[in-house]
C-alpha cells in the first residue's frame, strides 16, 4: 500500500457570512466573488461583474494561494 502523505496546505477556521463580506468592504474590494452554498446545501454563486475569463483567473489564483503550503495569507479570512 502507498505512503499517505499528510495535507500541509492552509487550513481556515469557519466564520459567519456576514462577517465575510464585512471583511470585503474593509478591504475595499473594488470587484468580488461570492460562492457559497444556501441553506438546502444548493451552490450558490454571484459576482459583482461579469467578466468571465477574470472570474476564472480570480478562481484559480485563490485555490492557488490556498495549496501554497509557504504562501502569504494575511488577505484569506479565517486564517
Amino acid at each position: 500500500m502507498g505512503e499517505v502523505l499528510p495535507f500541509e496546505g492552509l487550513t481556515t477556521v469557519e466564520i459567519p457570512p456576514a462577517e465575510l463580506l464585512d471583511k470585503a468592504k474593509e478591504w475595499g474590494m473594488t470587484k468580488c466573488l461570492v460562492i457559497g452554498v444556501d441553506v438546502d446545501g444548493d451552490l450558490c454563486f454571484g459576482g459583482s461583474f461579469s467578466d468571465v475569463p477574470l472570474i476564472n483567473l480570480l478562481l484559480d489564483h485563490a485555490k492557488l494561494h490556498i495549496l501554497d503550503v509557504d504562501g502569504d495569507a494575511e488577505r484569506i479570512i479565517g486564517t
